[in-house]
């Protein structure tokens, strides 16, 4: 799985404001590249881990991109910047507690066809977790749904809309 998480850095400090999640068959520099390619505009700044999968991406659209390794310390200074993923990993915590409370993977491996739809509702729940008056919104909409008043195309087009 590969996450995407937009931070906003113009308070002052780093807050989550979007997630993205996407399964994802390898981890080659192809297949991350793409997809972030499709959901990251183009000069924006990218930090990352040191995986190899990710190395030269800042070539493909003119990213700026900076890694963090791991395994010698937490935050790196680079061109005067914090470079960390600790907003990303702290994401994952809370989804996986979350995922944890409700139980929502026990016994269901990565390759099981109800994984992704889980994964999805983490990742919209984490995304309207300051917006809680919209889940009511998006209740009808599926309530719409289910009693063919609004086509599930219409639907998805509703959902792109409201989405942060």
């Amino acid at each position: 799985m590969q996450t995407i998480l937009e931070v906003d850095e113009s308070i002052g400090g780093r807050v989550a404001k979007r997630l993205r999640a996407d399964l994802v068959q390898d981890r080659s520099f192809d297949t991350l590249s793409s997809n972030i390619q499709k959901h990251v505009q183009g000069s924006s700044s990218l930090q990352t881990d040191g995986w190899k999968g990710y190395s030269g991406i800042g070539q493909v659209r003119s990213y700026s991109h900076d890694t963090v390794n791991h395994s010698k310390e937490f935050v790196a200074i680079k061109r005067g910047k914090k470079v960390t993923i600790n907003t990303l990993e702290g994401v994952h915590g809370a989804i996986k507690y979350k995922a944890k409370k409700l139980n929502l993977f026990r016994g269901v491996p990565t390759a099981h066809p109800s994984f992704k739809p889980r994964v999805q509702e983490l990742v919209f729940r984490f995304n309207l977790r300051e917006k809680k008056d919209l889940l009511f919104v998006y209740f009808l909409l599926l309530v719409s749904v289910h009693y063919r008043l609004v086509s599930q195309e219409n639907l998805c087009g509703q959902f792109e809309r409201m989405q942060l």
